[in-house]
Formats: structure tokens, C-alpha cells, sequence
């Protein structure tokens, strides 16, 4: 796809930067819906006045009460964070009876895929009355049946880490958590200065409701590091809308 690079606020000589943010699942016990971690990753982002981009696990609506529907509505119509689909159950690294190691959207058919997809496109319709426009698979373990799906799914737009399809793809080029999970700022700007720095965009995973309180400042670090440079965040739908149209 042919790049518009924009105009007005889109045309400037800096980075953007969209975080991709896994994991967005219900929490019973929470006043609101959303447990601590994600609280504080949110207050976090309001602070800064920037957004994220949300990674949902579909089968969490099933269950959700209406704190955690109303939050997340709150979290999209208010502080403009983007929803997308991170698949139905988040199945990682379950052997099948032929003993083969599979994930949701990996040795998988392409049929239980497609499934897995509307699913959690239907509910976020139903539930929260948004139309996902991004897809993310969990462990970013994708095959051939993923963009055989995909290609099914046209509300579907953007890719993360995806493979080359009719779909956006948003590639992985640094990561702030070093290893999965452990957000590490030495290594991130390692990583950033080397091969990052000279990127129109880069597209930043983590796990915030994994984070440990030393994990969190890591990354508030990070967000510090980033925010000295000529950057702006965005979300992945809005960046397509501005940049592959």
C-alpha cells in the first residue's frame, strides 16, 4: 500500500510512536471493572495526555459487568484510546491430541481461526458498540490460516505484526520490554539509537497489567526517554487512516 503521508497535524518531521498494549481483560474484584495495573498504566497515559492502543481479549465480554463496559467506553470516547483484537481466548502453547504445540491463531484451521476472529468482533459490537479495526494475535504467533482469516474479516484494517496481505502491517523493530513482560530502558534505547531513531513509526509492545511496581517505573522511564524526542503517539487505526489511504 502507498503511503499518504498527510497533512496538518500528520506532516511533521518526527516519529509516531503507538503502543501496543496486550492483555485488556475484566477484573471482578476491581471497583471499575479493571484491575490496579491497568488503572495505573491509565492514569499514567491521562498524565502524559497521550493514547494507547488496547489489545482485547473477546471472551472477557461474556463475563464483563457494565463498570467494565462503561470504563472501556470511557477509555474510548473520552481519552481516545483505540480497542483492537487480540482473539477470543488467548489460547498459548496448548499441545492438541497429535502432540503438536498450537496457539490460537497458530496450527490452527483456518476455520477455528475465522471463528475466533468474529467472535470477539461481535462482541465488541455488541458490548461495547465500537467496529474493531486492528488485530493482533496473542504471543504473535500467526501461519498461513491467520491471513487466510484476516482476509475474511474486512472491518479488519491493520495487522500488528503481521505477515504481507491485503491488511496494513505494522512491524515490530524495538521493544521496550526486555525480556517479555520486563520493561528495561537501557536496553530499549540500545535497541532505539541502533536501529529505531530513523523510523517514521515504531510499534512498541507491553503488558501493563503484567507489571510489577519496578517494571512500571521502567517504563514511565521509557515514556521520559521517548518524550524528550521529536515524537507524538498514536493509535493504529488512526495512524492507517492518516498514512495507508
Amino acid at each position: 500500500m502507498k503511503c499518504n503521508m498527510g497533512t496538518d497535524n500528520f506532516a511533521f518531521d518526527g516519529q509516531w510512536i503507538i503502543l501496543k498494549a496486550d492483555d485488556l481483560v475484566y477484573s471482578e474484584d476491581s471497583p471499575d471493572g479493571l484491575s490496579p495495573a491497568w488503572n495505573r498504566f491509565f492514569n499514567e497515559m491521562e498524565r502524559r495526555g497521550i493514547v494507547a492502543s488496547l489489545g482485547l481479549i473477546g471472551n472477557t465480554l461474556e463475563n464483563a459487568d457494565e463498570r467494565f463496559v462503561y470504563r472501556v467506553k470511557q477509555l474510548i470516547e473520552k481519552n481516545g484510546h483505540e480497542i483492537w483484537n487480540h482473539g477470543y481466548d488467548h489460547m498459548l502453547s496448548k499441545e492438541n491430541d497429535q502432540n503438536v504445540v498450537c496457539y490460537e491463531f497458530q496450527n490452527t484451521s483456518a476455520e477455528y481461526q475465522l471463528e475466533h476472529l468474529l467472535r470477539t468482533q461481535q462482541l465488541a459490537r455488541k458490548r461495547l458498540g465500537v467496529v474493531l479495526r486492528t488485530f493482533g494475535a496473542p504471543g504473535n504467533a500467526i501461519d498461513d490460516h491467520t491471513t487466510r482469516a484476516l482476509e475474511a474479516v474486512p472491518d479488519l484494517m491493520v495487522w500488528l505484526f503481521g505477515r504481507l496481505s491485503s491488511k496494513a502491517v505494522l512491524e515490530r523493530v524495538v521493544d521496550i520490554e526486555h525480556p517479555v513482560i520486563h520493561p528495561n530502558l537501557e536496553a530499549f534505547q540500545q535497541q532505539y539509537e541502533a536501529k529505531g531513531v530513523d523510523k517514521k513509526y515504531l510499534l512498541l509492545q507491553i503488558h501493563p497489567p503484567h507489571w510489577n511496581a519496578a517494571d512500571f517505573t521502567e517504563f514511565v522511564q521509557v515514556m521520559d526517554y521517548l518524550e524528550q524526542k521529536p515524537v507524538r503517539f498514536i493509535t493504529p487505526y488512526r495512524f492507517y487512516t492518516q498514512y495507508y489511504q
